[in-house]
């Protein structure tokens, strides 16, 4: 009876131990710990804004050529002189013809006056009136054609002169003095060292990361912070990639220099150790009350990580999570 007794007593401590036994031992740590955004990259080139190839826009021989191939040259500064001794005679002529027909304007505008008074003495008659004035009114039309030709010759001596429309630097020169130019005739190529862009060529199902995260460009060596600025819709027909345009936010490269946009994947990635494999499916152990519950995850890859939308805080099962099944009992070892 006594033994009985006995048994009894200790029945509730022999069926603890039956449960600690069954309670896996594991460690956790918080999936903000571990998680990681992975790096990505696209191949990336400094582009100028502006590589213009200035030409001639008027006929003329080519005089003078002021700059050399590689000159660093400022906005405004000369480049290209061309004869223009044709075009300022032309403009001298055509000035010349301007002031002789205000002259007759002149003329013209005193005889309307005379007209009119000797009207108003019944001394000439309607019809000779009217053409005083129409032959006012013609000359007045010559005029404004005739000052539209003098502006037209005044560009033309202007073109004489190519200048830089920007700061840069001088690519190529593609004419030579002496040479004959034509309009559309090349003659310098200039590039713009002040604008200039980054251009990447992004896979489509990386482009819209870049809205939401700090990208770099690397160089030799170096790594230019970068900023998005826009970013198309479309396709490149060859390359089946979306075009991004950054511009460097502080120090940048040189125009020309090639290298790779790089780039931290802004979603949470569970490292791949953590993956484990449960029947068909991929997922990875969290552990609440003191249970193995396990996350399948739809669009992991094996031996690669995985984004994962589970709360930062969340309890990931570390050491012990190998054999786990989904529900087991754990004892949470500190």
């Amino acid at each position: 009876m006594r033994s009985l007794f006995t048994l009894i007593l200790l029945l509730p401590t022999v069926l603890l131990a039956s449960d600690d036994k069954k309670a896996i031992p594991v460690t956790t740590v918080p999936l903000d710990t571990i998680w990681i955004k992975p790096l990505h990259s696209a191949p990336a080139t400094v582009v100028a804004l502006n590589q213009s190839r200035l030409s001639a826009e008027i006929n003329a021989r080519i005089d003078i050529i002021h700059v050399k191939v590689g000159q660093q040259i400022d906005k405004e500064q000369p480049l290209v002189s061309l004869d223009c001794r044709d075009h300022r005679s032309r403009l001298v002529q055509q000035q010349a013809e301007l002031v002789r027909l205000q002259s007759r304007e002149t003329q013209a505008r005193n005889k309307l006056q005379r007209a009119i008074n000797l009207k108003s003495d019944r001394n000439i008659s309607q019809e000779q009136l009217e053409e005083r004035d129409t032959e006012l009114a013609a000359l007045k039309a010559q005029i404004k054609a005739q000052k539209e030709t003098v502006a037209q010759h005044k560009r033309n001596v202007e073109r004489c002169d190519l200048t830089s429309p920007f700061k840069g630097e001088v690519k190529a020169r593609l004419a030579s003095e002496g040479e004959l130019a034509a309009p559309g005739t090349p003659l310098i190529e200039l590039l713009q060292h002040s604008e200039m862009e980054v251009e990447a060529k992004v896979r489509p199902e990386r482009a819209a990361q870049l809205k939401n995260t700090k990208a770099f460009f690397r160089c030799q060596g170096k790594r230019y912070p970068v900023n998005l600025i826009r970013l198309t819709t479309s396709l490149d027909p060859k390359t089946r990639t979306r075009t991004a345009r950054f511009i460097f936010d502080g120090k940048s490269a040189s125009v020309g220099s090639a290298g790779r946009l790089e780039w931290n994947d802004p979603t949470p990635h569970i490292p791949a150790d953590y993956i484990q494999q449960r029947d068909t499916k991929l997922g990875f152990f969290t552990a609440s009350d003191n249970t193995a519950k396990f996350i399948a995850l739809d669009d992991a890859l094996e031996g690669r990580p995985a984004t994962v939308s589970a709360a930062p805080n969340s309890l990931i099962i570390d050491q012990g999570r190998h054999g786990l099944k989904h529900d087991d009992a754990l004892k949470i070892v500190k």
